[in-house]
């Protein structure tokens, strides 16, 4: 288990959490638009509304860019939890967080995100599996990423 002061304290990614979310996302130091039209580089940094977007990025820019968006979504994910998890839960969720966003699943109905906060994990996983479109176009990509995660989220 992940080591939480008093219960519940702070959880970081696992190198096998980051090495899954790497997995899923390319390292791309020319920006591109992807599937939805959204400029990205990085390890799957998405523009953000006030960003502009760069010519070119070095491999330790991509590092740090990734830590930062790693970053909110550990943040996230520990915002959600209200107690320990084991480690490839954690990585799991926060590879899900990375890929969907927390503002996602918060939108009505919270089913994955009510499954998440219960800790119930096989419901979790199952609606964790729906999220695999992009504008309304079933991604084999994102099916693959979703597979991975809830294996993860589900190994004992």
């Amino acid at each position: 288990m992940p080591d939480r002061e008093g219960g519940k304290g702070i959880v970081i990614l696992s190198e096998s959490g980051r090495n899954l979310i790497k997995g899923e996302e390319r390292l791309s130091l020319t920006p591109y638009k992807d599937g939805g039209g959204v400029w990205t580089w990085g390890w799957g940094h998405a523009q953000g509304p006030h960003e502009s977007v760069p010519s070119l990025i070095t491999e330790e820019q991509a590092e740090e860019i990734f830590d930062a968006d790693t970053g909110w979504a550990v943040d996230d994910v520990n915002s959600i939890l209200r107690s320990d998890v084991p480690q490839n839960v954690f990585d799991a969720l926060v590879s899900f967080l990375f890929n969907v966003g927390l503002s996602q699943l918060r939108a009505p109905p919270h089913r994955t995100l009510d499954a998440i906060v219960a800790q119930d994990w096989p419901k979790a996983a199952g609606l964790m599996m729906t999220w695999i479109h992009d504008n309304g176009k079933r991604i084999q990509g994102l099916y693959n990423r979703r597979l991975r995660e809830t294996q993860m989220l589900l190994a004992e």
